[in-house]
């Protein structure tokens, strides 16, 4: 369960412009980064279609919680697609997991192009 200052950070997040978004995905604080991957998924898709590559880029952050965050929002833009990486895996596990959400978006993005 999100604590009360998660809560007033994604609700904050979430009313700001996608450019605070986006720095807030690149931020210093892992709270923040954390939270901007949870908030990511609740936008608009075209809003955040820019933003995907930051977000992938979590996936192999320092911060558990920040991987965690951002792979659940990456599962929920994908619609229910799981590249990982799993809790507790491994640097060469979580280099993958990041290889394979990469290569979705490449695809992803030559769809929707068409």
């Amino acid at each position: 369960m999100k604590s009360y200052a998660q809560a007033l950070l994604d609700d904050h997040l979430y009313r700001q412009p996608v450019q605070v978004l986006k720095l807030s995905l690149r931020d210093k604080d892992a709270e923040v980064r954390q939270s901007a991957a949870r908030v990511f998924p609740t936008k608009q898709p075209v809003q955040v279609r820019d933003l995907t590559d930051d977000l992938i880029r979590l996936v192999t952050d320092g911060e558990p919680n920040v991987r965690e965050a951002a792979r659940q929002a990456l599962v929920k833009v994908s619609n229910g697609e799981n590249f990982g990486p799993a809790a507790g895996n491994d640097s060469a596990a979580i280099d993958d997991a990041e290889k394979k959400w990469r290569d979705w978006w490449v695809t992803k993005k030559r769809e929707t192009r068409r």
